[in-house]
């Protein structure tokens, strides 16, 4: 809805349409995995060796249901077309949710497929992005 969620600081659904659901949330605030640890195989010492330091965070995967609302399917076109021009094109992009308003993701955009058809006023959608540096926030 209206003030949920900003892209690059505009609100994504009176520009756009767009909205994300709590499944969507949900992925956002899980924390990232780290980094494997460096591992030492040498035959000369039985089983593995790991060097333990600090621990350091991962990039994520994230998988995001999202949707885009329109009154026709020329609308949802035009505005899935108006959201990959001036935002998923350039490759990076922030994201910003009333859940959380005091962290902004920093995010790269891989993909956006189909989830769902249009129905006539909505169409679901998964959005694939990364989130390079997720202490980056």
């Amino acid at each position: 809805m209206k003030g949920d969620l900003f892209i690059n600081g505009v609100d994504a659904y009176t520009t756009y349409g767009l909205g994300i659901s709590e499944a969507a949330i949900s992925a956002l605030i899980c924390p990232p995995a780290n980094k494997e640890l460096i591992r030492n195989e040498s035959r000369l010492t039985p089983g593995a060796q790991y060097i333990v330091g600090a621990q350091v965070p991962d990039e994520r995967q994230l998988t995001l249901e999202a949707y885009i609302k329109a009154d026709n399917i020329t609308a949802m076109y035009t505005a899935l077309n108006t959201l990959y021009n001036s935002v998923f094109k350039a490759g990076l992009f922030t994201l910003k949710t009333s859940d959380l308003p005091d962290v902004t993701f920093k995010l790269k955009y891989n993909n956006f497929r189909q989830f769902t058809e249009f129905n006539g006023r909505l169409a679901n959608f998964i959005l694939n992005v990364t989130e390079p540096d997720p202490t980056d926030r």
